[in-house]
């Protein structure tokens, strides 16, 4: 074998090395990505499963409208402390006369609330502080209210009987990624 033709096999094992090197690096991007994107879901279907009951524990045991506010004003605090890093939850829940606007958030930030009339006074802006827990009560105007979080707009129309709305939101690599229920 000549000189030339090893040199040429060490560059040819080396560009092949390298390559799998490379596959095996994205691979592992990706994967985590998508992991982080299912976590994401998952704790959103977490978060239906639990909200309902909480809501059938309140019903079950004639809880009034104030009671059933408090109970969900404390599950949502406590939710959120446990799955707000690096994530933030907003919930908005009630009924067709008060709704409570909650949310935690990793930076200060606002949410705009529109409690369902035209005019400017019926436009509310809501400021979270950085890692903190906030909610605030409202008075809507008519059956629907439209919340404005990181620039979409979630229109909620509000039925008789209490609901329970949530977003939860998480960039990953510069992307944002929403889930709600």
């Amino acid at each position: 074998m000549r000189r030339d033709d090893k040199r040429g096999q060490f560059y040819l094992i080396a560009a092949i090395i390298i390559v799998i090197s490379m596959i095996g690096f994205f691979s592992v991007l990706n994967y985590s990505k998508r992991t982080s994107f299912v976590n994401l879901y998952d704790l959103g279907e977490e978060l239906r499963i639990e909200s309902g009951e909480v809501l059938d524990y309140g019903f079950y045991n004639e809880f009034s409208e104030t009671e059933i506010k408090l109970l969900l004003e404390n599950f949502t605090e406590s939710y959120a402390i446990y799955a707000g890093e690096g994530k933030n939850l907003y919930f908005i829940f009630g009924d067709e006369e008060t709704i409570v606007v909650a949310g935690y958030q990793e930076t200060t930030g606002n949410i705009v609330v529109n409690l369902g009339g035209a005019s400017e006074s019926d436009m509310h802006t809501f400021e979270i502080e950085g890692q903190t827990y906030d909610a605030v009560t409202y008075y809507p105007q008519g059956r629907e209210v439209k919340v404005l979080i990181d620039g979409i707009i979630y229109p909620i129309d509000l039925k008789s009987g209490d609901y329970f709305y949530f977003v939860i939101s998480q960039e990953i690599e510069g992307e944002k990624y929403f889930v709600e229920g």
